[in-house]
């Protein structure tokens, strides 16, 4: 059996997921055969423990580049939002095809000089989405595109993941839309919900591996936690050229956790896909089909699908720089239409402890709030809220450079 050579940059948080998952997968046609730990002193005890099980270390992601040929296949990039474009640019470069973290990039012009690099090169970028790798979506996509539900009119998703303070603290850029002089973008749009936007764009596609292109605009983002930068509510509506309006709901400051749920209505029916990846057809005429994922491991087959592609095995990527610049437009149009952060007012806003002493601020009612805005396809100044400011729609049919902080 081929067996496509993964190295991994990076050895803790999730990059030790990426090297998890490779191992997990070596009768599949994956091997890790590198990692990446320029911190050899912080994680000197992790660096001895995959020399020990055989497995190469790179000082540096230099020394990879230098010498990984003939071992290395694949660069896996599970590295910071701002390092995504650089890094993915420097490894197609030197040769090495590439498996990338979500998002892709924070702005669309480093997306396009990816997809530049890819198409200069021949190498490619695989992008780690994985829910477009489940079969719950593909099977959806193909419902979509064979006309059971008539004519696509809307998809929108709704979401609640509360946060503490922890998960701003992981690193020094969660929670940042600007990082050191780098533009992140951190937020439940472009990081935790990324996932479902992407979903969205995919489903309203009208190419099996494509996905829609749009024409407009609108957001909101609002901050209930004090410390940070960046939005932990947000609301998202997009209009595609083909006129299928997409509507985003989604929150880090709830009090409770709510999964992802995203509805797709056509003229002849309805569709429900749930985060587990249950999902239920419904058409007018009375027809119903449900199906799930089949008890796929959703992380796994990202690198199932990338090995596959590398052999030759399979002709097509599910993910890539290209049909994921839909996604970075959504995310950049959304910013410059949201401008700067609403926070909420004091009262608005409290405060729960943990028992392990982790301190989360909650919006108060936010998701009965976001249920409402779903259900109504509304911003949540369209709603009545004392506190909400509208913003104005962008025409994005032709963006190419991102300019809010210009």
């Amino acid at each position: 059996m081929d067996r496509t050579g993964f190295a991994v940059v990076g050895a803790q948080n999730f990059a030790a997921e990426y090297i998890s998952r490779i191992r997990s997968l070596r009768d599949e046609g994956a091997r890790l055969t590198g990692v990446v730990i320029s911190e050899r002193k912080a994680e000197a005890e992790r660096a001895r423990e995959l020399r020990a099980d055989g497995f190469r270390i790179y000082d540096s992601y230099e020394e990879l580049l230098r010498t990984g040929h003939g071992q290395v296949d694949v660069i896996c990039l599970p590295v910071s939002i701002p390092a995504h474009a650089d890094l993915s640019v420097a490894g197609m470069a030197h040769g090495y095809d590439v498996l990338l973290e979500k998002p892709p990039a924070p702005t669309v012009g480093e997306l396009d000089a990816i997809r530049r690099t890819s198409d200069r090169t021949g190498n490619f970028c695989s992008i780690g989405f994985q829910h477009l790798h489940a079969p719950s979506i593909r099977r959806l996509k193909r419902t979509l595109l064979d006309g059971t539900l008539g004519e696509l009119e809307s998809i929108a998703c709704k979401g609640c993941w509360p946060r503490s303070d922890a998960y701003y603290d992981r690193n020094p850029w969660a929670g940042k839309l600007v990082h050191e002089g780098d533009i992140v973008l951190d937020g439940p749009v472009n990081n935790a919900f990324a996932h479902f936007l992407q979903n969205m764009l995919f489903l309203a596609g009208d190419r099996i591996h494509g996905t829609a292109s749009l024409a407009e605009i609108t957001a909101e983002r609002y901050r209930a936690n004090p410390e940070i930068q960046a939005a932990d509510i947000a609301c998202v509506h997009a209009t595609t050229e083909c006129e299928v309006d997409l509507g985003l709901y989604v929150t880090h400051a709830s009090a409770e956790r709510r999964d992802p749920h995203i509805l797709v209505t056509g003229t002849d029916g309805t569709a429900e896909w749930h985060y587990d990846g249950t999902t239920t057809i419904q058409t007018h005429d009375g027809q119903r089909a449900e199906f799930d994922n089949e008890g796929v491991d959703l992380g796994k087959a990202v690198f199932r699908a990338t090995a596959r592609y590398q052999q030759g095995v399979s002709d097509e990527l599910y993910c890539t720089p290209d049909n994921t610049r839909a996604f970075v437009v959504a995310v950049d149009g959304s910013f410059e239409s949201s401008g700067s952060i609403v926070p909420l007012p004091d009262e608005a806003v409290h405060t729960e402890t943990a028992d392990d002493g982790a301190v989360h601020h909650v919006a108060d009612g936010i998701e009965d709030l976001l249920n409402e805005a779903f259900t109504r396809r509304a911003l949540l100044s369209e709603i009545g809220l004392p506190w909400a400011e509208s913003r104005p729609g962008v025409d994005v049919t032709e963006y190419t450079r991102f300019t809010p902080f210009a």
